[in-house]
């Protein structure tokens, strides 16, 4: 019996998944215990743009590997995940 150690990108993706896991269970106790429908409403959205922040923080990290870590070879390589990476920070920064 051998116990596999998660490898690093693993391990990345398992943090991503902590933060939407407990967001969602966040969700679930503000549907049950908030009885006010108009603090829901201003409540819920915020949860789900956290979400979106980490995942647009997880994938810029991502790319940021790839870009300084990677030969990438061509310029169409550079440039393709140069603009991913970019999207990304945009995502966080607007």
């Amino acid at each position: 019996m051998s116990d596999k150690q998660p490898t690093k990108k693993e391990q990345r993706q398992e943090k991503v998944n902590e933060i939407v896991k407990v967001s969602k269970e966040l969700k679930t106790v503000i549907n049950q215990s908030v009885i006010d429908d108009e603090l829901k409403a201003q409540i819920l959205p915020l949860i789900e743009e956290i979400e979106v922040l980490c995942k647009a923080h997880a994938e810029a990290l991502r790319l940021s590997q790839v870009v300084i870590l990677y030969d990438l070879k061509t310029e169409k390589q550079r440039g393709f995940f140069k603009s991913l990476y970019l999207k990304e920070i945009n995502k966080i920064f607007n």
